[in-house]
């Protein structure tokens, strides 16, 4: 159900360029929104389009809600995906222990978004410090993947 009513503020007498409109508006999860706009009734019509559109685009999957996500939800949901790939227990279980070094040192309620590339400097030299060359290596390929599936999913911009 998509919408425009006129809102409770009316323009004043000979000034018809802005006035308020309520845009109703369900998305795809049937949640109610109610949008306030303030312009003209063309441009409130504009919105009204561009609202429809997004609400569409949601509905057959073809775009994404961004949000943002803590580091510990992005690796459960890669992992998640790898079972719905078919991808063999071991596979899921060497990407989980390969993770997990990780998510320990940054804390895993810290948001994906916030990582920043002198983070994962010191990263480096934590993990060097403990473990042989090739298995940080073999760590930060998996890291790899799982940001690179994040970021199509569009969890990083």
């Amino acid at each position: 159900m998509i919408k425009i009513r006129p809102g409770s503020i009316r323009p004043k007498k000979g000034d018809n360029s802005k006035s308020q409109w309520i845009i109703d508006w369900t998305d795809h999860k049937n949640k109610r929104h109610q949008v306030e706009f303030f312009g003209t009734e063309r441009q409130a019509l504009h919105t009204l389009e561009g609202l429809r559109e997004k609400a569409r685009r949601l509905l057959l999957g073809l775009d994404l809600e961004i949000k943002e996500i803590t580091l510990k939800a992005g690796n459960l949901h890669f992992i998640k995906q790898m079972e719905r790939w078919g991808r063999k227990n071991e596979t899921i279980r060497r990407y989980g222990v390969a993770t997990k070094p990780f998510l320990n040192f940054m804390g895993p309620s810290n948001y994906i978004s916030a990582i920043s590339m002198r983070d994962l400097d010191r990263y480096e030299k934590h993990r060097l410090g403990s473990v042989k060359p090739e298995t940080y290596k073999s760590d930060v390929r998996m890291l790899k993947r799982v940001f690179s599936w994040l970021k199509t999913r569009e969890y990083i911009r």
